[in-house]
Protein backbone atom coordinates (compact mmCIF):
# COMPACT_ATOMS: atom_id res chain seq x y z
CA UNK A 1 0.00 0.00 0.00
CA UNK A 2 2.92 2.73 0.54
CA UNK A 3 3.80 1.56 -2.48
CA UNK A 4 0.99 2.47 -4.84
CA UNK A 5 0.81 5.64 -2.26
CA UNK A 6 4.12 6.90 -3.71
CA UNK A 7 3.41 5.34 -6.96
CA UNK A 8 1.17 8.57 -8.49
CA UNK A 9 3.11 11.40 -7.18
CA UNK A 10 6.21 9.58 -8.65
CA UNK A 11 4.42 9.37 -12.05
CA UNK A 12 2.65 13.14 -11.80
CA UNK A 13 6.86 14.56 -10.78
CA UNK A 14 8.53 12.13 -13.78
CA UNK A 15 10.23 10.71 -10.95
CA UNK A 16 11.59 7.63 -11.28
CA UNK A 17 9.97 4.84 -8.65
CA UNK A 18 12.25 2.04 -6.77
CA UNK A 19 9.18 -0.68 -5.35
CA UNK A 20 11.06 -2.51 -2.74
CA UNK A 21 8.52 -5.18 -1.86
CA UNK A 22 9.16 -7.22 1.89
CA UNK A 23 6.02 -9.84 1.83
CA UNK A 24 4.13 -12.44 -0.69
CA UNK A 25 2.12 -10.42 -2.61
CA UNK A 26 -1.56 -11.55 -2.64
CA UNK A 27 -3.35 -12.70 -5.84
CA UNK A 28 -5.47 -9.72 -6.18
CA UNK A 29 -5.29 -8.50 -9.63
CA UNK A 30 -4.82 -5.02 -8.58
CA UNK A 31 -0.70 -6.00 -8.50
CA UNK A 32 -0.75 -6.56 -12.40
CA UNK A 33 -0.05 -2.49 -12.61
CA UNK A 34 3.10 -2.94 -10.55
CA UNK A 35 5.23 -3.28 -13.76
CA UNK A 36 3.40 0.19 -15.12
CA UNK A 37 4.00 1.79 -11.87
CA UNK A 38 7.40 1.40 -11.02
CA UNK A 39 10.88 1.58 -12.66
CA UNK A 40 12.46 -1.05 -11.15
CA UNK A 41 11.18 -4.05 -8.35
CA UNK A 42 12.87 -5.17 -5.62
CA UNK A 43 12.29 -8.05 -4.02
CA UNK A 44 13.67 -9.26 -0.63
CA UNK A 45 13.33 -12.81 -1.40
CA UNK A 46 12.59 -15.67 -4.03
CA UNK A 47 9.19 -16.48 -2.05
CA UNK A 48 7.85 -12.92 -2.93
CA UNK A 49 9.61 -12.60 -6.42
CA UNK A 50 7.60 -15.78 -7.22
CA UNK A 51 4.39 -13.60 -6.61
CA UNK A 52 5.03 -10.82 -8.52
CA UNK A 53 3.12 -10.24 -11.97
CA UNK A 54 4.82 -12.47 -15.04
CA UNK A 55 4.55 -9.56 -16.99
CA UNK A 56 7.63 -7.61 -15.61
CA UNK A 57 11.05 -6.90 -17.90
CA UNK A 58 13.48 -9.16 -16.00
CA UNK A 59 15.81 -6.12 -16.04
CA UNK A 60 13.52 -4.14 -14.21
CA UNK A 61 13.63 -6.72 -11.52
CA UNK A 62 16.35 -7.71 -8.77
CA UNK A 63 16.49 -9.96 -5.78
CA UNK A 64 18.41 -8.27 -2.98
CA UNK A 65 17.84 -9.86 0.49
CA UNK A 66 17.27 -7.55 3.61
CA UNK A 67 20.48 -6.63 5.49
CA UNK A 68 21.55 -7.87 8.89
CA UNK A 69 23.51 -6.50 12.07
CA UNK A 70 26.25 -9.41 11.73
CA UNK A 71 28.68 -7.34 14.00
CA UNK A 72 25.94 -7.65 17.11
CA UNK A 73 27.37 -10.43 19.24
CA UNK A 74 25.96 -11.61 22.76
CA UNK A 75 27.62 -14.66 24.63
CA UNK A 76 25.38 -17.98 25.13
CA UNK A 77 26.32 -18.84 28.76
CA UNK A 78 26.11 -15.31 29.97
CA UNK A 79 22.46 -14.54 27.83
CA UNK A 80 20.95 -18.38 28.79
CA UNK A 81 21.32 -17.30 32.15
CA UNK A 82 19.69 -14.25 32.06
CA UNK A 83 16.61 -15.88 30.41
CA UNK A 84 17.02 -18.77 33.25
CA UNK A 85 16.74 -15.81 36.07
CA UNK A 86 14.63 -13.48 34.20
CA UNK A 87 12.04 -16.17 33.59
CA UNK A 88 12.35 -18.86 36.36
CA UNK A 89 12.42 -21.56 33.81
CA UNK A 90 14.26 -24.69 35.25
CA UNK A 91 18.52 -24.81 34.66
CA UNK A 92 19.18 -27.65 32.78
CA UNK A 93 16.23 -27.06 30.45
CA UNK A 94 16.29 -26.95 26.53
CA UNK A 95 14.99 -23.38 25.67
CA UNK A 96 12.78 -22.63 22.72
CA UNK A 97 11.74 -19.73 21.52
CA UNK A 98 9.72 -17.95 19.34
CA UNK A 99 10.07 -14.50 17.92
CA UNK A 100 7.10 -11.86 16.11
CA UNK A 101 3.85 -10.66 16.02
CA UNK A 102 1.65 -13.13 17.04
CA UNK A 103 -0.88 -13.23 14.57
CA UNK A 104 -3.09 -16.31 13.17
CA UNK A 105 -0.26 -17.33 10.20
CA UNK A 106 2.24 -17.94 12.58
CA UNK A 107 0.93 -20.75 13.70
CA UNK A 108 1.50 -20.50 17.41
CA UNK A 109 -1.49 -22.78 18.10
CA UNK A 110 -0.13 -25.64 16.72
CA UNK A 111 3.21 -24.67 18.54
CA UNK A 112 1.53 -25.11 21.71
CA UNK A 113 0.09 -28.09 21.12
CA UNK A 114 3.32 -29.72 20.10
CA UNK A 115 4.86 -28.54 23.27
CA UNK A 116 2.09 -30.60 25.27
CA UNK A 117 3.61 -33.57 23.66
CA UNK A 118 7.48 -32.56 24.24
CA UNK A 119 6.52 -31.33 27.86
CA UNK A 120 4.82 -34.90 28.57
CA UNK A 121 7.78 -37.01 27.45
CA UNK A 122 10.36 -34.26 29.15
CA UNK A 123 8.52 -33.06 31.83
CA UNK A 124 10.53 -29.86 32.66
CA UNK A 125 13.79 -30.30 30.60
CA UNK A 126 12.36 -28.18 27.76
CA UNK A 127 10.69 -24.63 28.04
CA UNK A 128 9.01 -22.37 25.07
CA UNK A 129 9.13 -18.87 25.27
CA UNK A 130 6.69 -17.06 22.92
CA UNK A 131 8.20 -13.59 22.20
CA UNK A 132 5.74 -10.86 20.99
CA UNK A 133 2.49 -8.88 20.98
CA UNK A 134 -0.76 -8.69 18.85
CA UNK A 135 -4.46 -8.81 19.12
CA UNK A 136 -5.53 -8.73 22.70
CA UNK A 137 -8.53 -11.19 22.28
CA UNK A 138 -6.04 -13.24 20.16
CA UNK A 139 -3.03 -13.04 22.80
CA UNK A 140 -6.03 -13.59 25.37
CA UNK A 141 -6.82 -16.95 23.59
CA UNK A 142 -2.97 -18.45 23.48
CA UNK A 143 -2.87 -18.11 27.26
CA UNK A 144 -6.03 -19.97 27.87
CA UNK A 145 -5.00 -22.77 25.69
CA UNK A 146 -1.81 -22.74 27.53
CA UNK A 147 -3.30 -23.03 30.91
CA UNK A 148 -6.40 -25.17 30.06
CA UNK A 149 -3.56 -27.90 28.64
CA UNK A 150 -1.59 -27.21 32.11
CA UNK A 151 1.31 -25.65 30.68
CA UNK A 152 1.87 -22.83 31.98
CA UNK A 153 4.83 -23.63 33.87
CA UNK A 154 6.69 -24.82 31.02
CA UNK A 155 5.59 -22.07 28.38
CA UNK A 156 6.13 -18.23 28.87
CA UNK A 157 4.58 -15.16 27.22
CA UNK A 158 7.11 -12.51 27.44
CA UNK A 159 5.40 -9.78 25.50
CA UNK A 160 6.88 -7.51 23.62
CA UNK A 161 10.71 -7.37 24.28
CA UNK A 162 12.95 -4.27 22.64
CA UNK A 163 16.00 -5.92 22.11
CA UNK A 164 15.15 -9.81 21.60
CA UNK A 165 18.59 -10.60 19.85
CA UNK A 166 19.93 -10.98 23.50
CA UNK A 167 17.00 -13.15 24.25
CA UNK A 168 17.60 -15.19 20.89
CA UNK A 169 20.95 -15.77 21.47
CA UNK A 170 20.49 -17.77 25.02
CA UNK A 171 17.65 -19.56 23.62
CA UNK A 172 19.23 -23.55 22.30
CA UNK A 173 16.26 -23.35 19.35
CA UNK A 174 14.41 -20.40 17.92
CA UNK A 175 11.23 -21.98 16.19
CA UNK A 176 9.24 -20.45 13.04
CA UNK A 177 6.39 -21.97 12.70
CA UNK A 178 4.82 -20.01 10.31
CA UNK A 179 3.99 -21.27 6.68
CA UNK A 180 3.77 -18.55 4.74
CA UNK A 181 6.40 -16.18 5.72
CA UNK A 182 8.18 -14.46 3.08
CA UNK A 183 11.61 -14.47 4.19
CA UNK A 184 12.31 -15.56 8.22
CA UNK A 185 14.02 -13.01 9.64
CA UNK A 186 14.25 -14.31 12.88
CA UNK A 187 15.96 -17.30 11.73
CA UNK A 188 18.68 -15.44 10.13
CA UNK A 189 19.27 -13.55 13.28
CA UNK A 190 19.32 -16.39 15.49
CA UNK A 191 21.53 -17.96 13.24
CA UNK A 192 23.95 -15.05 13.81
CA UNK A 193 23.92 -15.75 17.33
CA UNK A 194 24.95 -19.19 16.52
CA UNK A 195 21.03 -20.32 18.10
CA UNK A 196 20.31 -23.70 16.38
CA UNK A 197 16.91 -23.41 14.15
CA UNK A 198 13.78 -25.24 13.14
CA UNK A 199 11.74 -24.01 10.65
CA UNK A 200 8.39 -25.24 8.32
CA UNK A 201 9.38 -26.08 5.41
CA UNK A 202 7.68 -23.41 3.50
CA UNK A 203 8.49 -19.81 1.86
CA UNK A 204 11.07 -18.25 2.65
CA UNK A 205 11.94 -20.56 5.07
CA UNK A 206 13.67 -22.86 2.58
CA UNK A 207 16.04 -19.69 1.18
CA UNK A 208 17.47 -20.19 4.63
CA UNK A 209 17.79 -23.58 6.27
CA UNK A 210 19.19 -26.39 4.67
CA UNK A 211 17.81 -29.19 6.44
CA UNK A 212 20.20 -30.73 8.54
CA UNK A 213 23.09 -28.68 7.80
CA UNK A 214 22.11 -25.21 8.84
CA UNK A 215 19.18 -26.34 10.89
CA UNK A 216 16.30 -28.33 10.27
CA UNK A 217 12.99 -28.19 8.80
CA UNK A 218 9.79 -29.79 9.46
CA UNK A 219 6.29 -30.60 7.32
CA UNK A 220 4.41 -27.39 8.06
CA UNK A 221 1.25 -28.50 10.29
CA UNK A 222 2.75 -31.86 10.66
CA UNK A 223 2.71 -32.72 14.40
CA UNK A 224 4.33 -35.45 14.30
CA UNK A 225 7.08 -34.08 12.33
CA UNK A 226 7.87 -31.20 14.34
CA UNK A 227 7.61 -33.17 17.62
CA UNK A 228 10.48 -35.95 16.04
CA UNK A 229 12.73 -32.68 14.79
CA UNK A 230 12.62 -30.91 17.86
CA UNK A 231 13.32 -34.58 20.03
CA UNK A 232 16.09 -34.82 17.89
CA UNK A 233 17.40 -31.48 18.93
CA UNK A 234 16.58 -31.90 22.71
CA UNK A 235 18.53 -35.09 23.18
CA UNK A 236 21.42 -34.00 20.37
CA UNK A 237 23.27 -31.36 22.13
CA UNK A 238 26.62 -32.20 19.64
CA UNK A 239 23.96 -32.02 16.68
CA UNK A 240 23.01 -28.31 17.94
CA UNK A 241 25.92 -27.64 18.04
CA UNK A 242 26.90 -28.81 14.45
CA UNK A 243 23.94 -26.90 12.89
CA UNK A 244 24.78 -23.74 15.23
CA UNK A 245 28.05 -23.06 13.87
CA UNK A 246 27.66 -24.05 10.49
CA UNK A 247 24.42 -21.86 10.00
CA UNK A 248 26.62 -18.87 11.61
CA UNK A 249 29.57 -19.16 8.95
CA UNK A 250 26.89 -19.47 6.24
CA UNK A 251 24.63 -16.49 7.37
CA UNK A 252 28.02 -14.33 8.29
CA UNK A 253 29.23 -14.15 4.66
CA UNK A 254 25.25 -14.27 3.14
CA UNK A 255 23.65 -11.10 4.69
CA UNK A 256 26.21 -7.99 5.78
CA UNK A 257 25.15 -4.74 5.42
CA UNK A 258 27.55 -3.67 2.85
CA UNK A 259 26.75 -6.24 0.37
CA UNK A 260 23.28 -4.98 0.81
CA UNK A 261 24.05 -1.11 0.19
CA UNK A 262 26.31 -2.00 -2.69
CA UNK A 263 23.30 -4.35 -4.78
CA UNK A 264 20.86 -1.40 -4.04
CA UNK A 265 23.37 1.29 -4.73
CA UNK A 266 23.41 -0.36 -8.49
CA UNK A 267 20.23 0.08 -8.83
CA UNK A 268 19.94 3.77 -8.23
CA UNK A 269 23.29 4.19 -10.43
CA UNK A 270 21.77 2.54 -13.24
CA UNK A 271 17.91 4.47 -12.99
CA UNK A 272 19.88 7.96 -12.84
CA UNK A 273 21.98 7.08 -15.97
CA UNK A 274 19.41 5.61 -18.08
Amino acid sequence: RINLTWAIPAKLARAKLVWHQRTILSRSSVWKIIPFLCSHFIATSKSVLKSTPKTFDKNKVSLIYNPFDTDARYNFSESKEKLICRFNICADAVIFGCVGRLVGYKNIEFLISCFQELVFIHNKRVHLLIIGTGDKAYCEGLVDMVNSAGLNESITFCGFISRPLELICGMDVLVASSAIDAFGRTLVEAMLQSTTVIASDKGGHLEIVEDGVTGLLYKADDKESFVNNALTLIEGESLREALSKEGFKRNIERFPKKKHFLEVEKVYKTLIES
